[in-house]
């Protein structure tokens, strides 16, 4: 008979064994990390202090009180992207100069990126606005476009069809 023991499994149970222990550590950093920079959105400021607890019926709830939070044109776009979104995009549209910051916020950022302006020039089919309209203003935008080497598409030259049912 055979007393010997056998080494047979220690492999396998020394790894999983450190693997926990790595996962772990893992963990305890992220989590301190979350902990000594929480969540910039919950930071305070607007946000933050646009959200409430009170007790109704014996029970705490979160209240969203009636305030603006973001103002979704100009600077406020990238802003809106980030809060809701959190990643800055690869690919932006914008049609007027209320998209402009948006644009250049995505184009600002390493790699590849697109950058697209609309020009709605085709007043028979859609609106038609450009430099000196008082529905729309694509001024600021069109010029960043073209020095910027951005996409511009021509409603009335580049598109067959605005709407499904043309």
């Amino acid at each position: 008979m055979n007393t010997r023991r056998s080494n047979q499994g220690r492999g396998w149970c020394s790894a999983t064994g450190s693997f926990a222990l790595l996962a772990g550590c893992l963990l305890w950093a992220l989590a301190d990390a979350a902990i000594a920079q929480p969540l910039a959105s919950w930071n305070d400021g607007p946000a933050k202090q646009a959200i409430v607890t009170e007790m109704r019926a014996g029970v705490p709830v979160l209240v969203k009180l009636p305030q603006i939070d973001l103002v979704d044109d100009r600077a406020g776009k990238p802003i809106g992207i980030q809060k809701h979104i959190g990643r800055r995009p690869i690919a932006a549209f914008g049609n007027s100069d209320g998209d402009l910051e948006m644009l250049q916020w995505t184009m600002a950022a390493p790699g590849p990126r697109l950058a697209v302006i609309v020009r709605h020039t085709d007043a028979g089919r859609e609106w038609a606005y450009d430099r000196n309209s008082n529905i729309g203003t694509l001024d600021k935008a069109w010029d960043a476009a073209t020095a910027n080497g951005w996409t511009i598409i021509d409603m009335r030259r580049d598109w067959k069809r605005v709407f499904a049912f043309q």
